[in-house]
């Protein structure tokens, strides 16, 4: 942690608010190693966390994520398949703009997956393909059909949410009741609702940015 200035150090870990030197100030401190001091200088990095709230869907809406769910499930299966059989019956490989291309046929053959927001689905593609290059970068644990209760979310990548209140406004599914326990703040691009034991939950990753430092050599005044 040399060079992380205290500010940094006590917005990071709470606990160690009451430990850190307040000589050690955000701009310059001094090493005794060597006989010369350091001098930062800010440097921007992004952090993530995900905040998650609960929601309270009435019945309507509760069929609506269920279907949605299990139209996603099934279409992870669906390119999944397709991928292994590519590859064990021509050695072909199948990439994810390959798969995504065929989604409007797709839905104009399956009235079902027309219900479902059209970026949702592509982010099921996106799942399928992070699965085979991690399975190719470890070389073992290949990648498997989802069953049912296997497959618990699904995610709004970059458009079609919005918060405002206390409802969740959902593109194919209608403006859902949430429980803001705390503000949300923060660059939020992503939306990911999960199913727990029945209970669906909204989950925004948040991205901030952090400041560290970088550090220089300077001689001692």
């Amino acid at each position: 942690l040399k060079g992380v200035s205290s500010h940094s150090l006590r917005q990071e870990f709470r606990t160690l608010k009451s430990r850190l030197p307040t000589l050690w100030t955000n701009r310059y401190f001094v090493s005794t190693v060597g006989g010369r001091g350091w001098r930062s200088s800010n440097h921007m990095a992004k952090s993530r966390r995900t905040y998650k709230y609960r929601l309270w869907p009435n019945r309507k809406q509760r069929e609506v994520l269920f279907s949605t769910l299990e139209v996603c499930r099934q279409l992870y299966n669906d390119a999944l398949k397709e991928r292994r059989q590519a590859w064990k019956l021509c050695r072909t490989w199948v990439s994810f703009s390959m798969q995504s291309a065929q989604l409007p046929a797709c839905k104009a053959a399956d009235p079902a997956l027309g219900k479902v927001y059209s970026q949702v689905l592509q982010d099921v593609l996106h799942r399928v393909d992070k699965t085979y290059q991690a399975f190719f970068r470890r070389g073992r644990g290949f990648p498997r059909f989802k069953g049912k209760g296997w497959y618990d979310s699904f995610t709004y990548p970059q458009a079609g949410f919005g918060v405002n209140g206390g409802q969740l406004s959902l593109s194919k599914i209608g403006n859902v009741k949430i429980k803001l326990h705390r503000s949300l703040q923060g660059e939020v691009k992503t939306l990911t609702l999960k199913n727990e034991n029945g209970k669906w939950y909204a989950c925004f990753p948040r991205s901030w940015i952090a400041n560290l430092c970088r550090r220089t050599t300077m001689p001692l005044a």
